[in-house]
């Protein structure tokens, strides 16, 4: 099981979550969310950084991005986070 992973972050504040994002890495993505990852949390001190949303994008995983989005839409936060992408 990995839920404890997701709760711990390097030292520019990404989760494990926003680093499968940035590899393109669905399976582990995916995985991550389904034990309880926030889809919606940010990088960086104060909340202030990128969303998993955006970390897709910036690294040319356009086809990731579209399954992120159709599997989030209808929770709490969705548009939000899309706003601040």
């Amino acid at each position: 099981e990995l839920f404890f992973l997701y709760p711990i972050k390097d030292a520019e504040g990404r989760s494990t979550l926003h680093i499968a994002a940035m590899h393109g890495q669905q399976e582990s993505l995916f995985l991550l969310l389904e034990q309880g990852a926030s889809p919606f949390e940010r990088t960086g001190k104060n909340n202030t950084g990128e969303t998993i949303f955006s970390f897709c994008a910036e690294y040319g995983h356009l086809e990731l991005l579209q399954k992120l989005i159709e599997k989030t839409k209808n929770l709490p936060g969705f548009k939000e986070a899309l706003e601040a992408t």
